[in-house]
């Protein structure tokens, strides 16, 4: 996968220091990566609540790797959340994994 430029790296010309292909590894944005790509196009339930680190790390995976990721609370009222690899931007095609989760190939 590629990486895609965030708006404000498009807006500004400037990276930030983002440079990698996927997220460091050891990082709590790299076990949510990791995860996500395990399962394409399916939920995949995490024991984090909904905080504002987890809102940042979706963003993340959004603005500066071009993933569609979709989040819904469990609705048994506990703190976990269910997230989606719903598909990615590559090379400004989008690939749907809801349709085809084995698009995602070998992440």
């Amino acid at each position: 996968m590629t990486h895609q430029s965030s708006a404000w790296e498009t807006k500004t010309g400037t990276r930030h220091g983002i440079s990698q292909d996927a997220p460091r590894p050891g990082t709590k944005i790299r076990r949510v990566y990791d995860a996500l790509f395990a399962s394409p196009g399916k939920w995949v339930i995490f024991s984090s609540r909904m905080d504002g680190a987890m809102t940042a790390t979706l963003d993340r995976l959004r603005d500066s790797y071009g993933l569609d990721v979709r989040y819904r609370r469990l609705p048994n009222g506990s703190n976990a959340v269910e997230l989606m690899l719903a598909g990615e931007l590559a090379d400004n095609v989008y690939v749907d994994y809801v349709v085809n989760p084995s698009l995602a190939g070998g992440r």
